[in-house]
């Protein structure tokens, strides 16, 4: 049994970030990948997104610290086989 997904805690001051993330995925991309320095609100960023776009989208989530890791999300995410290179 899957944990119901808790809505976070209300995001203050990113709302042009997040609204040009929307955007992105509005579009025909199919990946997001954040980035930036410890400390400046990836994480709590991502929750947020995470959070508005369960309504409309497959999330797919996983540690992305390792070209084996990247490869599975990407196979999760395209629902297709890449190959093993």
């Amino acid at each position: 049994m899957v944990a119901p997904y808790v809505e976070p805690a209300r995001l203050l001051g990113h709302q042009d970030v997040i609204a040009g993330i929307g955007a992105f995925l509005r579009g025909s991309e199919r990946a997001l990948l954040l980035v930036g320095p410890s400390g400046i609100g990836k994480s709590r960023l991502l929750e947020e997104v995470r959070w508005l776009a369960r309504a409309d989208y497959r999330v797919v989530e996983g540690d992305a610290r390792s070209s084996d890791g990247v490869i599975s999300l990407l196979r999760r995410a395209s629902g297709t086989d890449l190959p093993n290179d």
